[in-house]
């Protein structure tokens, strides 16, 4: 079971420490912005799932500079990865 999943809205789901639910974790911009845990829903501070969210957040963004989308709009053709 994987800690922490992308997901393709660029929403993150964060497993609990208890390991039985995911938690939802918004993003804007490579920040956190809300979670959907107790900690986070009372006082809207910063929680452990925000920081491992923007973590992988950071990972991922860095994992897709250097690549471009070489595609038409119109998505009649096949498309490929350029590394710039």
């Amino acid at each position: 079971m994987e800690s922490i999943i992308r997901q393709p809205d660029g929403t993150y789901e964060v497993l609990s420490s208890s390991g039985t639910y995911y938690y939802e974790v918004q993003m804007l911009s490579g920040q956190a912005i809300s979670c959907q845990c107790k900690r986070f829903q009372r006082g809207h501070r910063a929680c452990k799932h925000m920081e491992q969210a923007e973590a992988e957040e950071k990972k991922f963004q860095s994992a897709q500079q250097g690549f471009h989308l070489d595609a038409p709009l119109n998505g009649n053709a096949g498309f490929s990865l350029l590394k710039i």
